[in-house]
C-alpha cells in the first residue's frame, strides 16, 4: 500500500514538470499603462492698458465747538458716623484681685499674670489642653478642702483645687494655649502668662 502511495506522488511531480526547464516560455504580455498627454500651454503676455494714479485725499478733521462752563459745586450732605455703644465688659480686672483664700494657699490675678502665695514645695507643674489647663501640684499631708470657682478675667476663666493623697492640686483654666513662664518668689511662685 505503501508503494502505491508513493508512486503516485512521483507520477504527479513528473506530470506537472515542464519539458525543458531551461527552454523560454511564451509569456503572456501584460496591457501597457499609458500616461494621459500633459497639455502643457505657453505663457500669455498681458500688456498693461493704463497705470491709474492714486491720490491721497485731505482728511477734514471738523471742528467741534466747546463750550466754556463754570462749574457749579454741589453740597453734599455731612453724613456723621453712628456713635456706637460700647459693650462693659466685666471680665477684665484692673487690680490685683485675690481670688482663693485658703488654709495654705492665697492666689490672686492680675491682667495676664497669676500670683500663688504659698510655703509649700511645688512638686510639679502641668500643661494639658481641650480645655486649654495650667496645674501646679504641691505638697501637703494635711487635708485641703475642694473649691471651684468661676473667674471673670481675660486670661484665667475657672479655678479648681482638689486634695490628694499626698499633695493638693490647683488648676486654671485659660481662655485659650497661652505660652507661660513661672518664677519662684520669696513668697511663693509668680505665673506670668503670654
Amino acid at each position: 500500500m505503501k508503494k502505491i502511495i508513493l508512486i503516485l506522488v512521483v507520477l504527479i511531480f513528473s506530470l506537472s514538470a515542464r519539458e525543458n526547464p531551461f527552454s523560454q516560455q511564451e509569456m503572456v504580455e501584460e496591457p501597457k499603462l499609458t500616461l494621459p498627454k500633459l497639455i502643457i500651454q505657453k505663457p500669455v503676455k498681458v500688456k498693461v492698458v493704463k497705470e491709474v494714479e492714486v491720490k491721497k485725499l485731505p482728511m477734514k478733521i471738523p471742528k467741534v465747538e466747546i463750550q466754556k462752563t463754570i462749574p457749579t459745586v454741589v453740597k453734599k450732605p455731612i453724613i456723621k458716623p453712628k456713635k456706637v455703644k460700647k459693650k462693659k465688659v466685666h471680665r477684665v480686672i484692673a487690680k490685683s484681685k485675690l481670688i482663693y483664700n485658703g488654709d495654705f494657699t492665697k492666689i490672686s490675678i492680675y491682667k495676664n499674670t497669676i500670683k500663688i502665695i504659698t510655703k509649700d514645695e511645688k512638686l510639679q507643674h502641668l500643661k494639658l489642653t481641650h480645655p486649654n489647663r495650667l496645674a501646679f501640684d504641691f505638697e501637703r499631708f494635711d487635708v485641703v478642702p475642694p473649691f471651684s470657682k468661676k473667674i471673670y478675667a481675660s486670661h484665667v476663666k475657672h479655678l479648681k483645687v482638689g486634695h490628694h493623697d499626698y499633695f493638693y492640686r490647683t488648676t486654671f483654666k485659660l481662655a485659650k494655649n497661652y505660652r507661660y513662664k513661672i518664677t519662684k518668689k520669696s513668697y511663693g511662685y509668680l505665673v506670668k502668662l503670654y
